[in-house]
This record gives C-alpha cells, structure tokens and sequence, in this order.
C-alpha cells in the first residue's frame, strides 16, 4: 500500500496549533509538506452502514492498541488511519469510506502487520476481553459486529487468519470532480507504438473539458537530443516505471486543477445497531 502523511501545522509549548497555510502568508517556507511511501499493512473493509464515523474511528484505534500490546511492538513502528483511505479491487473500481488501515510505519517495512493478519480473529478475542473489562457498550457491539462479518469473508471456513479481497461489481467510482493521477515529479514510463519505452517526468496532470473533451492528459519533461523538452500526452500511454520509488500516485480535483484529499464520503450518523 502507499501512504500518504501530511504536516500542516505544529503545537507549540502552551499546546497552541499554528497552520502553516496561515504562516505561509508571512513566511513562504512555512508551507503544508507531506511524504510518500510504500509499506505493508492490512485494509478492513466493512461496507455496512453503522461501520463509520465515531464506531470506525473507535474500533480503528483500539485493534491497533491492542494488536502491538498483544505482541510487544513499538507505538511507533505501527499506525492506523480510519479516513481518507482508497482501495482498488481487481476490477479497477475504488472504493472510499468504511475502511479502515492499520500499517508499517518505518519505512521500507518490517511486515510487522503481517501477524495481525495471520492472528486477526486472536487480536478479535483480546480486544472483546478489553471491552468486557472496561464494560465499553459501543466496543463491545463493534468488536461483536465485525466478528459477524468477519465469519463471511473467504471461503467461510473456520480458521485463525481472516482474508478477503473486494470484488463487488457495485463498488462505487471515485468522488466526483477527483481522479487518481501520478504525482508531479513522478518519473514513470512513456509507451510509443513501435517503439521502446522511455522514461518521462510527471510536470502536471490536465483534465481540462476544453481540451480533450476532459481527458485525463499528463504534461511531461522528456530528453530529446541532449535537451529537455516539454509535450502533451495522453495518459493511457503513460505506466508506472520499474523504480517504485520514483512515483507514487495522489488525487487531483477536475474543478479547480489542483492535487487534493477528497472529502470523506460518509456521516456520523450515530446508528448504534447493523443494519438488516
């Protein structure tokens, strides 16, 4: 999986926050940074309305508490997130909301998550036990809720794993006005019929109605002759190169041209039972 981390502000000592896009005005280096990398991890995917808001949040943030305390991992090494999250199945289609992650954070990957996968009904158990000692009401009904679902995926047999990949033919398309892009200074590879691919750096992507009718189209930097020359192209002839460090993707918004985090697609709606 890849993750996206963001850096939009600090606290100072007094617990202040100060937004950097604020500072900015001031201080052009005091701008928003992020950075991007590979890593492994799990995705629980849960399409059900009351798996959201608050209860997603919740359950999120205690299966990880539970899963490195459980195997005595670092609060560091380990992550979790409960927004923001896109996940493509085999079908090409994405998927937003009702998931949630838990991952790798040192760079490069340790594959620490990997014995949550393997032990997930394990980590399940211990962190009914939690709820139960701390007669959590909404923990109990999410932990038993996800062990409901949880009994469906795979081939249903019983097993101390818990395995299942998205392949819903209704899984919605991506949020209106986004689209999934390579990102600016990604050096990915341009393929030319009758011709060897070539490598090609990302400037900016462009989905413009007047050009194209809207589609998807790259600007890119490629060398010619000992210089470097810029061009147009379609964005069916660009694929990602064999470096996986070299580009890594993100959303862009069709409306105002710029690369941004599409909102969360989902409401608390504060339902504290499954629905039929």
């Amino acid at each position: 999986m890849q993750v996206t981390e963001s850096v939009k502000g600090y606290y100072d000592g007094k617990n202040q926050f100060y937004d950097y896009r604020e500072l900015q005005q001031k201080n052009s280096n005091m701008r928003p940074r992020s950075r991007n990398f590979r890593t492994s991890g799990i995705v629980l995917y849960i399409n059900r309305d009351w798996f959201k808001g608050s209860i997603k949040k919740a359950f999120a943030a205690r299966l990880r508490e539970v899963f490195i305390r459980e195997y005595s991992i670092s609060t560091q090494d380990v992550h979790s997130a409960d927004t923001n999250i896109s996940l493509r199945n085999r079908g090409e289609n994405w998927v937003r909301g009702k998931c949630i992650v838990v991952y790798d954070e040192i760079y490069g990957s340790l594959r620490l998550t990997e014995k949550l996968y393997l032990k997930f009904r394990r980590v399940l158990d211990r962190l009914q036990a939690s709820a139960d000692f701390e007669e959590d009401a909404n923990l109990k009904n999410a932990v038993a809720w996800v062990r409901d679902e949880v009994s469906t995926f795979g081939d249903g047999k019983e097993g101390d794993g818990a395995a299942a990949f998205l392949d819903d033919p209704q899984s919605p398309n991506p949020p209106q006005d986004y689209v999934q892009v390579f990102t600016e200074g990604s050096v990915v590879c341009w393929r030319q019929k009758g011709q060897m691919t070539v490598e090609v750096r990302i400037i900016e992507p462009i989905v413009d109605p007047e050009i194209h009718d809207g589609e998807l189209l790259y600007r890119i930097e490629v060398s010619k002759q000992s210089r470097l020359a810029r061009q147009l192209i379609r964005a069916d002839l660009i694929e990602p190169s064999a470096d996986a460090d070299a580009w890594s993707y993100a959303w862009w918004n069709r409306r105002t041209q710029m690369y941004e985090e599409p909102p969360e697609e989902e409401e608390d709606g504060g339902s504290n039972a499954p629905a039929d």
